[in-house]
């Protein structure tokens, strides 16, 4: 025991000591103010309501602190806010009223272990923006602006221009050893919905001689729930009233060779699609017999599939699916310019080739995750050489192949509380996953030029994964580019101060 408290003694002494003396210094704040304009020129408001020609503005400003208790401990702290409107302006007044979003995007505690200069060790603590793939201009940074069960994908924020990173909040340990770095993260859920389900990501780059630099990592996602009933519940519960749900239920189970999820509104929305056949309306008429039967009913309209002395209800083996998710990733870039003795005449970003690829959930689970090509991202970007006309020319290409909707809104709220499946369509259109092939492919294209010291410009023009912005809930759960006819343009103008 002793020992123990000998031991911790020191370390708590070894930390310490270099604060004995120090002072706390803070630097002179710094001001960053913007304003992002745009249109909207066509998207789909809540997956139902049509968004053609919105004009959107935003304008913000935010104060920069930094503070230093000697040459390890600092203090890095962002606060501010933005002024928005509705994406998508409805009959409803509020809908038009322009509204102010405060915030504190950083409060980073940062330490560094060993030589100040090129420390050994360092942590950061607090809320930080977290970027590895250094390239990715609007798509990519998958790690944690997507999700699994239900596989989803964000991008953006407040504002569309330029949003590359992801804010997180919890620790972070990082290490450089020359030409190889790699990070330690352990982050709470609080950006998509605040849970605050611990995750841990670890994630690895190799840098040669910056022409080729390779990169990965995997992600534990929600691998220690902070309610475990509520990210991978046994049971479903009412949003409202909490009472647990008789109809939904978060479990699947096989009968004679073959899968049925445990939820009748899915086999009722697909047989209410257009596209679905007379075959497969039978397929679903029959499953959803089987559910009853599973459940003591033996028989629906006349129809039986079980009950009665020599036909009993059907007896299962229910299993359930889990939000929490292994994630791997990795990353790629490829800069020519070294190998062709710098090119002076080019900008420091150009002609470089960058990507990155996601699995947004190692297990398969029968009928919605069922192939896991389909939850795979894959981006691709390049920056076009501008001669130095501009800071950086960067297009940009992801592929998706999932089959459902881009939205978590299902996690949060709907019919039921936390559904680690896919949030399917509102509406009496149905579901069908040929309905959502046409958001297979996004794209992005991202302009920026230095101005004046301090002072920049910069555009993009994408259908990518952005989400919309309402009052009061602020941003919502579902991506607003459904199809390969959806887009936007925004302009931003930027100056630091």
């Amino acid at each position: 025991m002793l020992k123990s408290l000998s031991a911790a003694a020191l370390f708590a002494a070894a930390v310490t000591a270099p604060f004995a003396q120090a002072t706390t210094d803070i630097t002179k704040p710094t001001f960053t103010v913007f304003h992002e304009m745009g249109r909207v020129e066509k998207a789909t408001f809540d997956n139902t309501l049509d968004i053609e020609n919105q004009w959107v503005h935003r304008s913000g400003a935010w104060v920069n602190l930094r503070s230093e208790r000697g040459d390890r401990l600092s203090l890095d702290l962002v606060f501010g806010g933005v002024y928005y409107t509705n994406t998508k302006e409805q009959s409803d007044a509020s809908t038009k009223t322009r509204f102010f979003a405060a915030s504190v995007p950083r409060f980073d505690v940062t330490y560094k272990f060993g030589d100040v200069q090129d420390p050994f060790l360092k942590l950061n603590a607090g809320i930080f923006n977290y970027k590895y793939n250094e390239y990715s201009r609007n798509l990519g940074e998958y790690a944690f602006r997507s999700g699994t069960y239900p596989g989803w994908i964000s991008t953006g924020g407040i504002t569309y221009v330029g949003v590359n990173s992801a804010q997180v909040t919890g620790f972070r340990l990082s290490q450089g050893m020359g030409a190889f770095s790699h990070e330690l993260l352990a982050t709470l859920e609080t950006e998509v919905l605040p849970t605050y389900d611990l995750s841990l990501t670890y994630m690895a780059k190799y840098n040669w001689n910056n022409v080729v630099k390779l990169g990965g990592g995997v992600q534990l996602a929600r691998v220690l729930p902070a309610v475990p009933s509520r990210t991978n519940p046994s049971v479903l519960r009412d949003a409202s009233s909490g009472d647990v749900n008789p109809i939904a239920t978060n479990q699947y189970f096989k009968h004679n060779g073959e899968w049925y999820v445990n939820y009748a509104g899915y086999y009722d929305a697909l047989l209410a699609s257009p596209r679905t056949t007379s075959a497969d309306s039978a397929r679903y008429l029959r499953a959803k017999l089987v559910l009853d039967s599973a459940r003591g009913i033996s028989s629906v309209n006349g129809d039986t599939l079980g009950g009665g002395p020599s036909n009993p209800p059907i007896s299962v083996d229910y299993k359930e699916y889990k939000a929490s998710g292994v994630k791997p990733i990795v990353t790629a870039s490829f800069d020519p310019k070294p190998l062709l003795g710098g090119l002076p005449m080019l900008g420091a970003q150009d002609l470089v080739i960058y990507g990155e690829a996601a699995l947004l959930g190692v297990k398969d689970y029968p009928i919605f995750y069922d192939d896991w090509t389909k939850r795979v991202p894959v981006m691709v970007g390049f920056n076009l050489p501008t001669f130095k006309m501009l800071d950086v020319l960067a297009i940009e290409a992801e592929y998706y192949g999932s089959e459902y909707p881009d939205n978590f809104q299902g996690l949060i709220s709907g019919a039921v509380q936390g559904t680690p499946w896919p949030t399917l369509p509102a509406g009496n259109t149905g579901y069908h996953p040929d309905d959502w092939k046409d958001d297979n492919w996004k794209w992005s294209v991202y302009a920026q030029r230095r101005l004046t010291d301090g002072v920049s410009l910069s555009a993009q023009v994408a259908r990518d994964h952005a989400r919309a912005w309402a009052y009061p809930t602020g941003k919502t759960y579902w991506g607003i580019m459904n199809d390969d006819k959806s887009w936007y343009w925004m302009l931003k103008l930027t100056a630091n101060l």
